[in-house]
Protein backbone atom coordinates (compact mmCIF):
# COMPACT_ATOMS: atom_id res chain seq x y z
CA UNK A 1 0.00 0.00 0.00
CA UNK A 2 1.14 3.52 -0.88
CA UNK A 3 0.16 6.36 1.51
CA UNK A 4 0.30 9.67 -0.25
CA UNK A 5 2.43 12.15 0.71
CA UNK A 6 1.19 15.29 2.76
CA UNK A 7 0.90 18.15 1.24
CA UNK A 8 2.94 21.01 2.49
CA UNK A 9 0.63 23.78 1.35
CA UNK A 10 -2.02 22.32 2.97
CA UNK A 11 -3.79 23.86 6.44
CA UNK A 12 -3.22 21.64 9.22
CA UNK A 13 -5.92 24.03 11.36
CA UNK A 14 -8.28 24.48 8.67
CA UNK A 15 -7.89 20.16 8.37
CA UNK A 16 -8.51 19.58 12.15
CA UNK A 17 -11.67 21.70 12.12
CA UNK A 18 -12.92 19.81 8.83
CA UNK A 19 -11.94 16.57 10.69
CA UNK A 20 -14.02 17.86 14.45
CA UNK A 21 -16.86 18.71 12.25
CA UNK A 22 -17.11 16.11 10.66
CA UNK A 23 -17.14 13.78 14.04
CA UNK A 24 -19.56 16.46 15.31
CA UNK A 25 -22.16 16.06 12.50
CA UNK A 26 -22.28 12.27 12.71
CA UNK A 27 -20.52 10.80 9.90
CA UNK A 28 -22.97 9.79 7.45
CA UNK A 29 -25.19 12.25 7.65
CA UNK A 30 -26.24 14.27 5.15
CA UNK A 31 -24.12 17.56 6.43
CA UNK A 32 -21.21 14.86 7.31
CA UNK A 33 -21.20 14.00 3.94
CA UNK A 34 -20.77 16.98 2.68
CA UNK A 35 -17.58 17.31 3.86
CA UNK A 36 -16.07 14.05 2.14
CA UNK A 37 -15.22 12.99 -1.17
CA UNK A 38 -17.33 10.63 -2.95
CA UNK A 39 -14.88 8.21 -3.20
CA UNK A 40 -13.19 8.64 0.84
CA UNK A 41 -12.04 5.35 1.72
CA UNK A 42 -12.27 4.26 5.47
CA UNK A 43 -9.50 1.29 6.40
CA UNK A 44 -10.95 -1.26 9.19
CA UNK A 45 -8.87 -2.99 11.19
CA UNK A 46 -8.50 -6.44 9.40
CA UNK A 47 -10.15 -8.21 12.58
CA UNK A 48 -13.39 -6.07 12.16
CA UNK A 49 -13.67 -6.68 8.32
CA UNK A 50 -15.93 -9.33 8.99
CA UNK A 51 -18.76 -6.62 10.14
CA UNK A 52 -18.17 -4.85 6.63
CA UNK A 53 -20.23 -5.84 3.58
CA UNK A 54 -18.43 -8.37 1.51
CA UNK A 55 -15.91 -8.95 4.56
CA UNK A 56 -13.29 -6.03 2.58
CA UNK A 57 -11.01 -4.03 4.49
CA UNK A 58 -12.12 -0.84 3.69
CA UNK A 59 -15.43 0.60 2.88
CA UNK A 60 -15.18 2.64 0.34
CA UNK A 61 -17.64 6.16 -1.26
CA UNK A 62 -20.80 7.84 0.81
CA UNK A 63 -22.34 4.30 0.94
CA UNK A 64 -19.42 2.82 2.58
CA UNK A 65 -19.51 5.19 5.34
CA UNK A 66 -23.16 4.58 5.55
CA UNK A 67 -22.37 1.12 5.91
CA UNK A 68 -19.73 1.68 8.83
CA UNK A 69 -22.66 3.92 10.25
CA UNK A 70 -25.01 0.97 10.32
CA UNK A 71 -22.54 -1.25 11.86
CA UNK A 72 -21.84 1.22 14.45
CA UNK A 73 -25.68 1.47 15.12
CA UNK A 74 -25.50 -2.43 15.26
CA UNK A 75 -23.03 -2.55 17.85
CA UNK A 76 -23.73 0.12 20.31
CA UNK A 77 -27.31 0.34 21.81
CA UNK A 78 -26.39 3.57 23.93
CA UNK A 79 -23.62 6.33 22.58
CA UNK A 80 -21.96 8.40 25.34
CA UNK A 81 -19.75 11.25 24.62
CA UNK A 82 -16.12 9.94 23.77
CA UNK A 83 -13.01 11.78 25.47
CA UNK A 84 -10.86 13.04 22.83
CA UNK A 85 -6.91 13.11 24.40
CA UNK A 86 -5.45 14.82 21.40
CA UNK A 87 -5.96 15.78 17.87
CA UNK A 88 -3.08 17.08 15.68
CA UNK A 89 -2.35 17.87 12.15
CA UNK A 90 0.33 17.81 9.65
CA UNK A 91 -0.20 19.01 6.46
CA UNK A 92 -2.83 17.02 5.06
CA UNK A 93 -3.00 14.39 7.83
CA UNK A 94 -5.02 14.89 10.96
CA UNK A 95 -4.50 12.07 14.16
CA UNK A 96 -7.48 12.04 16.80
CA UNK A 97 -6.97 9.50 19.42
CA UNK A 98 -9.97 9.03 22.26
CA UNK A 99 -11.46 6.90 24.43
CA UNK A 100 -15.12 5.86 23.67
CA UNK A 101 -17.22 4.97 26.34
CA UNK A 102 -20.37 3.74 25.25
CA UNK A 103 -23.28 0.71 25.82
CA UNK A 104 -22.91 -2.06 23.69
CA UNK A 105 -25.78 -4.62 23.51
CA UNK A 106 -23.86 -7.03 25.19
CA UNK A 107 -23.33 -4.56 27.98
CA UNK A 108 -20.89 -1.99 28.65
CA UNK A 109 -17.53 -0.87 26.98
CA UNK A 110 -14.38 1.19 27.23
CA UNK A 111 -11.61 1.60 24.75
CA UNK A 112 -9.04 3.68 23.09
CA UNK A 113 -9.38 4.63 19.23
CA UNK A 114 -7.31 6.54 16.87
CA UNK A 115 -8.12 7.41 13.63
CA UNK A 116 -5.65 8.59 11.34
CA UNK A 117 -7.51 10.67 8.62
CA UNK A 118 -5.89 12.21 5.36
CA UNK A 119 -7.97 15.06 4.32
CA UNK A 120 -7.54 16.45 0.50
CA UNK A 121 -8.78 19.71 -0.66
CA UNK A 122 -10.80 20.64 1.95
CA UNK A 123 -12.48 17.17 2.14
CA UNK A 124 -12.22 14.01 3.92
CA UNK A 125 -10.24 11.60 1.63
CA UNK A 126 -9.37 8.62 3.76
CA UNK A 127 -10.02 7.35 7.75
CA UNK A 128 -7.86 4.67 9.18
CA UNK A 129 -9.30 2.97 11.95
CA UNK A 130 -7.37 1.65 14.78
CA UNK A 131 -7.94 0.65 18.33
CA UNK A 132 -7.78 -2.75 20.22
CA UNK A 133 -10.11 -5.15 17.93
CA UNK A 134 -9.19 -8.03 20.61
CA UNK A 135 -11.18 -6.24 23.37
CA UNK A 136 -13.92 -5.14 21.17
CA UNK A 137 -14.48 -8.93 19.87
CA UNK A 138 -14.43 -9.82 23.56
CA UNK A 139 -16.62 -7.03 24.22
CA UNK A 140 -19.22 -6.81 21.79
CA UNK A 141 -19.17 -9.66 19.67
CA UNK A 142 -18.68 -12.83 21.98
CA UNK A 143 -20.27 -15.30 22.51
CA UNK A 144 -20.49 -15.80 18.95
CA UNK A 145 -25.00 -15.01 18.93
CA UNK A 146 -23.66 -11.76 19.49
CA UNK A 147 -22.06 -11.36 16.07
CA UNK A 148 -25.04 -13.01 14.47
CA UNK A 149 -27.22 -10.26 16.91
CA UNK A 150 -24.81 -7.22 15.12
CA UNK A 151 -25.39 -9.18 11.90
CA UNK A 152 -29.16 -9.06 11.90
CA UNK A 153 -29.53 -5.46 13.24
CA UNK A 154 -26.84 -4.28 10.17
CA UNK A 155 -29.35 -6.44 8.14
CA UNK A 156 -32.57 -5.05 9.40
CA UNK A 157 -30.97 -1.38 9.23
CA UNK A 158 -31.75 1.12 6.60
Amino acid sequence: MTVPESNAAADPTANKDLVQRWFALGLSTPEALELVRDDVRWHLPPALAALLKDDVGAAEGQDGLRWVTRMSDAVYSERRPSEVDFLIADGDWVVMQMVVNSRLHTGDYRNRYCFTIRCEQGRIAEIYEHLDSLHFFRTALDPPQALSGVRERIDNST
